[in-house]
């Protein structure tokens, strides 16, 4: 791991973290653990520079002086003869009025094109959010709940880039909206047409990353939502090592039949269908076609006892609806996807009630014919980040098993950097 640079300048948020992954995973736990505190100490800078930058209005300023920048994000005043890029858009999302813009709620929105040029611009509407920014693999910057308008990129060389910006917090209380990218004239640049695998990661807090870059376990909704990063969770962390794309419908709390506590939300099954967490317009994207799913749902239906008013009698009851609400529901996604291949996961003890009624689901549609199906059960996790969710270190760990369980099934995925 490279050195880290964290400055805050006036009103500029700086941060320079190199966390490449490896393309094989990391052979064990013991190697795991002599990197924990290294990347512990660098999560924790960042989440305080973040913590920081939550309370500045952006702005211009000046780097201090034997800082060595990345990239440098700051907000200008509208911009002429300007070109809108052409995008590829990952994640749920629906087009603004202006069709150039989206509005999005689902976890792990990235928008990337290509461009030439020294500086690049983007636009950013309504709605709370932490946004990273990456050019080519310089080191990326994060923009915690920036103003609506325009945001320039600079501090890279003239030439050809790859622009990617992604969402990395959860936008579950509602909607956030991106604008469009723009670069000057004769930017715009062929969109590279090379087919990536397509994995989507469907679950509860553990697919979202919540509170994952936190390095204790009492935490504020604040702190929660401020060290939220879904790019470092399981779903970048396993997509990056196969070069995959990713898609992540996921929200903390919410369960197959029972949401956390008995909250009276759509559960995620009922959520599921949907462009939004609580809209009645359908998803439909004649260009997702996923390789692999993979889903991670049980903890919120079995975490706490039962409640009066839920609706079942007793904890027998819940767990019956609950493994015929789950078969149908994968027995839906593998009609739907008729190629791809399905991970149930689950982190935790292996005798947890999610855990074994997970399990028991897979087996029962083993047991009915289905094989495109397995089940991962991940144990010897930290459990380290607010209220004893898994931290960037365990999502290396299930990312890993995952990777194993995969290799083990001999499952190649077309455009795969491992194929």
């Amino acid at each position: 791991m490279k050195p880290i640079t964290v400055s805050f300048e006036g009103s500029l948020l700086l941060v320079e973290v190199s966390m490449l992954l490896d393309s094989e995973p990391i052979a064990s736990v013991e190697e795991k653990g002599q990197m924990s505190a290294t990347l512990t100490r660098v999560l924790a800078c960042i989440a305080s520079t973040l913590l920081l930058a939550s309370c500045q209005t952006p702005g211009p300023a000046n780097p201090a002086e034997g800082v060595e920048l990345a990239l440098i994000v700051q907000d200008v005043e509208a911009t002429e003869n300007l070109i809108a890029l052409p995008t590829r858009i990952t994640g749920r999302f629906r087009k603004s009025g202006d069709q150039v813009g989206i509005e999005r709620q689902w976890p792990g929105t990235y928008v990337e094109t290509e461009f030439s040029g020294s500086e690049v611009y983007f636009d950013v509407g309504e709605g709370e959010a932490a946004l990273m920014i990456s050019i080519d693999d310089m080191p990326p910057v994060t923009m915690v709940r920036p103003q609506p308008g325009r945001y320039q990129v600079s501090g890279f060389d003239d030439g050809v880039h790859d622009l990617r910006l992604d969402v990395v917090s959860e936008s579950q209380a509602a909607p956030t909206q991106l604008g469009g990218i723009y670069a000057g004239p004769g930017s715009v640049k062929a969109q590279d047409p090379e087919r990536k695998p397509q994995f989507e990661f469907i679950g509860d807090s553990h697919t979202v990353g919540y509170a994952n870059t936190s390095t204790k376990r009492d935490c504020t909704s604040e702190e929660v939502w401020l060290t939220t990063n879904t790019a470092l969770g399981v779903p970048g962390q396993l997509s990056a090592l196969y070069g995959a794309d990713y898609q992540v419908n996921a929200i903390s709390g919410r369960g197959v039949v029972r949401n956390y506590n008995g909250g009276k939300d759509r559960t995620l099954i009922e959520s599921y269908p949907y462009v939004l967490l609580n809209s009645t317009y359908p998803y439909e994207a004649d260009d997702w076609n996923p390789d692999l799913i993979l889903v991670a749902m049980g903890t919120n239906d079995f975490s706490t006892e039962l409640n009066d008013s839920d609706p079942w009698g007793d904890r027998d009851d819940l767990i019956s609806d609950y493994h015929a609400t789950y078969a149908v529901f994968l027995k839906q996604l593998l009609a739907r996807n008729k190629d791809a291949y399905i991970v149930v996961w689950m982190a935790g003890d292996l005798t947890s009630e999610q855990s074994r009624e997970s399990a028991r689901v897979v087996e029962s549609l083993h047991g009915a014919g289905v094989n495109r199906i397995g089940f991962v059960p991940i144990t010897d996790l930290f459990f380290d980040a607010c209220h004893a969710h898994p931290n960037v270190d365990d999502a290396t760990i299930i990312a890993n098993e995952i990777f194993r369980h995969l290799e083990r099934r001999n499952l190649v995925f077309e455009g795969s950097s491992t194929e």
